[in-house]
């Protein structure tokens, strides 16, 4: 059972089709559609005459507001609909075409109105539209109000209750279940389309951040492909580089040798020889080591020699800082050198060989 609170009467919505009701709700379910909590799935990329009415207890329309209201693809009424019903409807003013009077907003009573473009209703559809919701609401398949009449009433009022106690705050005329039932239902449903819609675009919006991220992923798989791709590439491309140049450099040499040209080295004490093309760089990059191999000696004992010729006295304690410094016999050949003894005078060279006796 539906009644009016504190500000409204009972309120309701009706959907016209060729001047019949198609559709009839609560006002309250036509709020649940405008907020988009559930829509209209037969009235998609169509828009609708409806009627706002508001209901007295005797089911008589007391105030009726004719508009247009339109409905996306979705069924849900589009973005750019706001027009406020009940300001329009506290608005209207009488209209007196028929037996009953009922304060009326359309739009042949409506001309100066701000909201004329939303609104409908010639005469003749007044004529036509005000007598179908009348009986429409005769019908009151939307259980709008239960009546009583005044024997079924003081049926059940207690035996030896006076007609004034009805007055009083502790009487409770019985409720009827016809009504409150399918008010529960009706709130239900709502609940239930309204989660419905909410796990639709929940749904919906975690299959869109699933492609996304799908996509995304895919991007960073195809980019690590790529990056690992393009350090190989780099590798080789060092490798070639350092191939190349040892190709360069081998056919560089081996044009210097084929037109006679020939290298010469020559290092004090040991005299100079030619050095094969293939062996320059060896000889460059460590010229003491390439001599001393050439000697048949190691490099330590080459390196000694070198400084031993060049300065033949006796190292022994040089590694204080009091070297003897002697004059010693000159070495000619590094490989007849002894560092330890050769470059030791004779008193040194004793003294050692005392300390291992």
């Amino acid at each position: 059972m539906v009644l009016p609170n504190n500000q409204y009467d009972a309120e309701a919505v009706y959907f016209f089709a060729e001047g019949i009701p198609s559709k009839e709700m609560l006002y309250v379910e036509f709020e649940a559609v405008l907020d988009g909590v559930v829509g209209i799935p037969d009235g998609r990329n169509a828009t609708f005459n409806a009627v706002y009415v508001s209901i007295g207890r005797s089911k008589r329309v007391q105030t009726a507001v004719f508009f247009k209201v339109s409905f996306n693809d979705e069924g849900l009424v589009v973005d750019n609909w706001n027009l406020p019903l009940r300001y329009l409807a506290s608005q209207a003013k009488p209209y007196h075409g028929l037996a009953e009077s009922v304060n009326l907003v359309a739009a042949c009573h409506c001309d100066g109105c701000h909201y004329r473009t939303y609104l409908w209703g010639t005469e003749l559809e007044l004529a036509r539209t005000l007598p179908a919701i009348k009986k429409a609401l005769q019908e009151n398949k939307l259980a709008l109000y239960s009546q009583f009449s005044s024997s079924s009433l003081m049926s059940h009022i207690a035996p030896g209750l006076l007609p004034g106690d009805l007055l009083r705050k502790d009487f409770h005329a019985p409720k009827e279940q016809d009504a409150d039932d399918r008010n529960d239902q009706q709130v239900e449903k709502i609940v239930e389309k309204y989660k419905a819609m909410l796990r639709t675009k929940l749904e919906k919006k975690e299959r869109i951040w699933q492609d996304k991220l799908a996509e995304k992923e895919l991007l960073l798989h195809y980019a690590e492909e790529k990056q690992n791709q393009l350090q190989e590439e780099i590798i080789q491309l060092r490798r070639n580089i350092e191939a190349e140049k040892d190709r360069a450099i081998d056919d560089f040499i081996d044009e210097i040798a084929n037109s006679g040209i020939e290298f010469i080295a020559s290092e004090q004490g040991v005299g100079s020889f030619a050095i094969k093309p293939r062996f320059v760089f060896n000889y460059l990059d460590n010229p003491i080591k390439f001599l001393a191999k050439q000697c048949g000696t190691s490099q330590e004992n080459y390196a000694a020699w070198r400084v031993h010729y060049g300065n033949p006295v006796c190292q022994a304690g040089a590694s204080t800082g009091c070297r003897c410094a002697i004059p010693v016999k000159r070495v000619e050949n590094p490989n007849s050198f002894v560092p330890g003894e050769s470059d030791m005078c004779q008193n040194h060279r004793m003294k050692k060989v005392g300390e291992y006796y």
